[in-house]
């Protein structure tokens, strides 16, 4: 799988979805070429490791007022980019969209109910 690569990163926001887990990272330490403002990390009920992630991403050469790549990590090993856009910048816009976007990919039912 390809994941993204994480050094440390402070949990900000929890979520429950039905059986299913969100957490909602940040102040993140990137490992690699990357940088991440944000990664929202789905756990599936039963499943040890996350099995779906969405980041709020540039480039390491990029400049620090770029707009965000939105982009999706799989468990069948893809990245895909969503959006890029500097709305990403912001916790809420992010934490909305990351959310939908594992929702729909997973095909939830159930709304997310903030736990932190």
């Amino acid at each position: 799988m390809a994941l993204p690569e994480l050094g440390t990163a402070v949990p900000k926001r929890r979520y429950q979805i039905g059986s299913d887990m969100a957490v909602l990272l940040g102040d993140i330490e990137s490992k690699g070429d990357v940088h991440y403002r944000y990664v929202l990390a789905l756990l599936r009920a039963g499943q040890p490791e996350p099995t779906f992630y969405v980041t709020a991403e540039r480039g390491a050469k990029e400049p620090a007022g770029v707009p965000l790549d939105l982009c999706i990590y799989t468990a069948e090993g893809g990245r895909e980019q969503i959006d890029a856009s500097k709305e990403w910048r912001k916790i809420d816009h992010f934490a909305d969209r990351a959310l939908e976007l594992a929702i729909a990919r997973h095909g939830l039912n159930a709304q997310p109910q903030r736990l932190m």
